[in-house]
């Protein structure tokens, strides 16, 4: 779902209203305070909280900065975290005195953390209205946060989106003694422990968009089969034409031989809910929400016949799927150049889509 980094000034996120050293400290600090909970260091009301197990450390995510960035952009305090996202939200309006605002970020995530410093110590904190903030970024299940800042005629806002978002009334983490092995850490399959914290690592398909590559399976005679991907099962499947921008239909309507270049292109988004004479070679590929150019071919031709029912669409599909996995691979290899002129990282667990 989401593009992460771990805090070695290299993100790569592209929300050019930020920079790194701004991510750096949002990020080390919220990191640093989630450190207390397992190493026994959380200071309540008379002595420390107990101790916390299944604590993850949390790695930026650009796709929740950009979340951040909006609701910060609209210099309200009383902006809401997106619905339906399974998020959890701080934000705090501060009032600019300097123009060196970079103290500023610090002092931001301590000043969310430290309203559990007056709680009741001999328990553990659950999320309440006023443990709201310290809650949002304490959660021990947490694995992603972003945060962005806006300066709004004199006062600061800033905003941070952590996943997963807390329940209310929920626990804020389990007690226990931090981990000492990765056999300790027991939420997320694959997950490691370092530093006493957890570092998560394999996410239950069912909670996001992509199935994972199954294993080849062995036949009774002993060959060899590939097992057909699972479908995704949270996030409906919806008609594209063509994929991310009108460079694939330029380089598709080369490829296929007799169409007509006298074509239609238009924006859409896939989840708009197409009419049912919505023409030619449609595919299916599980995107919920992408902004998408349209390339529709008219003309009759040898490839797209007037009457569709008995066209053939398997050299269609395969056009498709090896563009889309072209791209694919671009981005693995770390050959995209980001919109600052450098180089994406490369991907790992990039599959290879199959029709």
């Amino acid at each position: 779902m989401h593009s992460r980094q771990e805090s070695t000034g290299n993100y790569q996120c592209w929300n050019f209203k930020s920079d790194n050293t701004i991510r750096e400290k949002y990020l080390n600090n919220i990191n640093k305070h989630r450190l207390e909970i397992p190493s026994g260091n959380l200071q309540g009301k008379s002595g420390n909280f107990p101790k916390g197990k299944n604590v993850y450390k949390l790695f930026w995510d650009c796709l929740l900065e950009n979340e951040a960035q909006k609701v910060v952009d609209k210099c309200d305090e009383n902006a809401k975290a997106p619905e339906g996202k399974d998020v959890a939200m701080v934000l705090k309006k501060q009032p600019l005195t300097t123009c060196n605002t970079n103290p500023l970020f610090k002092q931001a995530v301590d000043d969310w953390w430290k309203v559990v410093n007056g709680e009741d110590n001999t328990k553990i904190p659950t999320n309440t209205a006023a443990l709201k903030s310290f809650a949002t970024l304490a959660y021990g299940t947490a694995t992603r946060v972003g945060c962005a800042q806006k300066n709004c005629n004199g006062d600061l806002y800033m905003a941070c989106m952590v996943y997963k978002g807390i329940a209310d009334g929920e626990q804020v983490y389990q007690e226990g003694s931090g981990c000492g092995a990765a056999k300790d850490c027991e939420t997320y399959q694959g997950s490691k422990c370092n530093n006493n914290m957890c570092i998560a690592g394999y996410i239950d398909p069912s909670a996001t968009t992509a199935a994972p590559q199954p294993p080849e399976t062995t036949t009774p005679t002993g060959t060899t089969t590939e097992t057909k991907p699972a479908e995704p099962t949270t996030t409906p499947l919806f008609p594209v034409f063509l994929l991310v921008d009108i460079e694939y239909g330029e380089e598709l309507s080369k490829k296929i031989p007799h169409c007509d270049d006298n074509s239609i292109v238009s924006d859409a988004v896939a989840s708009h809910a197409f009419p049912t004479t919505f023409p030619r070679f449609i595919t299916y590929f599980p995107f919920s929400s992408l902004s998408l150019k349209l390339r529709l071919f008219s003309g009759e031709s040898k490839d797209c016949p007037a009457d569709q029912a008995h066209m053939s669409s398997d050299t269609i599909r395969k056009l498709f799927v090896d563009l889309q996995n072209g791209r694919r691979s671009e981005i693995a290899k770390g050959t995209v150049m980001m919109g600052n002129d450098v180089k994406c990282r490369t991907a790992v667990h990039m599959w290879k889509l199959v029709s």
